[in-house]
């Protein structure tokens, strides 16, 4: 996000500030994931709109071709302009910190809410049979089938939303575990997860 003062807050600077998208800096070709080619097309960016110096902060993702020492983006931004403050990206900063508190709480109680999304979204995915079996007990529940979404860990922005979705369907997969836990002993272990 780029603050910019323009047209008449020029003459009191304090009093406004604008927010927009500034561009995308879209790279091309083989090297186009470089640090260099990455600063610049945000030079280029910014030489159109807002001169490095004007600039307070830059928030990136904390891979190293961002951040790094050396041969990074913020190592060139720092040779343009010394007291820009870079940080890392704060989604993923409190990705991190929630994902500790997840692991606090795997300690506590012996529940982990982002294994169980994984387990219960791999136990549905491609089965026509279980699909329709979860439909059936929707039914019996008086609630709407919605699909069972994918968790993977490394887009971990997902999470939330398997989540949510596994509460919204939750007395029907909860009927769902407890009916067919006899048969198979990962239905056993799915079932004491989710109850």
């Amino acid at each position: 996000m780029y603050h910019i003062v323009a047209g008449r807050e020029k003459m009191n600077p304090l009093t406004a500030v604008v927010h927009r998208f500034l561009d995308m800096c879209p790279t091309s070709g083989p090297s186009c994931g470089t640090a260099e080619v990455i600063y610049q097309k945000m030079d280029e960016a910014c030489k159109n709109a807002i001169p490095w110096r004007n600039c307070v902060s830059l928030s990136v993702d904390n891979a190293p071709v961002n951040t790094g020492a050396r041969n990074s983006i913020a190592s060139r931004i720092l040779k343009e302009h010394g007291s820009i403050y870079i940080h890392g990206c704060p989604c993923h900063i409190i990705h991190n910190t929630a994902k500790q508190a997840g692991l606090g709480f795997l300690e506590v109680c012996g529940f982990d809410p982002e294994d169980l999304t994984v387990d219960v979204g791999y136990w549905f995915k491609g089965s026509t049979n279980r699909k329709g079996y979860l439909t059936e007990f929707c039914e019996l529940h008086g609630s709407e089938y919605l699909e069972i979404l994918m968790h993977v860990s490394i887009r971990w922005l997902s999470l939330e939303r398997c989540l949510t979705r596994i509460l919204q369907q939750y007395e029907p997969l909860a009927s769902y575990f407890k009916s067919s836990s006899r048969h198979h002993i990962s239905m056993i272990q799915m079932n004491e997860r989710l109850l």
